[in-house]
C-alpha cells in the first residue's frame, strides 16, 4: 500500500480493509491518564474521555501519527510512503558534548530513528542527552516545554555546553535563532500562517516532559506537532 507523510501518516479512504482499519484503531487507542486521575481522586469525569484514539478519519481517508509506522505494517505489511516532510538547510556549528556511556548510547540511538523517546530516571541527565542529540545533529532545533523554569534550565545548559545563546519564546519573549526554546502555552495562541512559518525552519523538535502530551491528543501539543513537517534524516522508500 502508499500513503503519504508530512506531519502525519496520511492513508487514503479504502486502501485498508474494514478489518485492518479495525486493528489499527484498536492499537491506537490507549487509556486517558486524565480520565484514570479523575477516578482515582473520586471528581467527575463529565468531558473527558475514558480513552485516546489516535487515528483520525478526515474526508480524504485516514490519519495517524508518523511514529505509528510499525502499528500499520503490523496490520498492513510492507508500506510505500510519499515523503512531503521538509528538511531544514540550515546547519550550525556546534561544540561536541562530553557524555557519560549511557548518553551516549540514548544519542546514538535517537541518530537512527526519525523519532523516539528517551527515558532516563531523574537525574540520569536527559537534558544533557537532548543537547548532545543538537551537537550531533547540527540542525536548527526547536525545545518544547511547558513552563519558564523548565525554559530556563533549558537556556543554562545550551549556553554552558554548547556556547550559544538560545532564543526564546514565551514570558514576554519572542525571539528567533538556530535553537529556540519555547513555551506551548504560547505557540498555540499563534495563528495558524505564523505557527508554520516558525515551525519551518527547525530539524529537531526536542519535547520535555512529553509525559503531558498524552492527556492532551487534540489542544495544545497537537495543535503544534500536527504542523511540524520536518524531517533532517534521509528517509527510506520503504519504512
Amino acid at each position: 500500500m502508499r500513503a503519504l507523510v508530512d506531519s502525519a501518516i496520511h492513508i487514503k479512504r479504502g486502501v485498508l480493509s474494514p478489518k485492518a482499519e479495525a486493528m489499527l484503531e484498536r492499537a491506537l487507542s490507549f487509556p486517558n491518564p486524565a480520565y484514570q486521575e479523575r477516578r482515582r481522586l473520586g471528581v467527575s469525569t463529565y468531558g473527558v474521555p475514558e480513552r485516546l484514539c489516535f487515528l483520525a478519519r478526515t474526508e480524504h481517508g485516514l490519519q495517524i501519527p508518523r511514529g505509528a509506522v510499525s502499528e500499520l505494517k503490523r496490520v498492513n505489511g510492507e508500506v510505500c510512503f510519499d515523503d512531503q516532510r521538509q528538511r531544514p538547510t540550515e546547519s550550525l556549528r556546534l561544540p561536541s558534548v562530553s557524555l557519560r556511556d549511557y548518553q551516549a548510547e540514548g544519542v546514538k540511538r535517537l541518530l537512527r530513528i526519525t523519532q523516539g523517546t528517551v527515558v532516563i530516571p531523574c537525574g540520569g541527565g536527559k537534558t544533557r542527552v537532548g543537547v548532545g542529540a543538537i551537537s550531533a545533529l547540527q540542525t536548527p532545533t526547536l525545545i518544547l516545554v511547558h513552563t519558564l523554569d523548565l525554559a530556563d534550565q533549558w537556556r543554562d545548559r545550551i549556553r554552558a555546553q554548547l556556547k550559544t545563546e538560545p532564543a526564546i519564546v514565551g514570558g514576554g519573549e519572542a525571539q528567533d535563532g538556530p535553537i529556540t526554546i519555547a513555551v506551548v502555552q504560547t505557540l498555540i495562541r499563534w495563528e495558524r500562517e505564523r505557527l508554520d512559518a516558525f515551525l519551518c525552519r527547525f530539524g529537531l523538535l526536542i519535547v520535555d516532559e512529553a509525559h503531558h502530551v498524552a492527556p492532551d491528543p487534540k489542544t495544545r501539543y497537537r495543535k503544534i506537532f500536527d504542523h511540524f513537517e520536518s524531517s533532517i534524516w534521509r528517509t527510506p522508500r520503504i519504512l
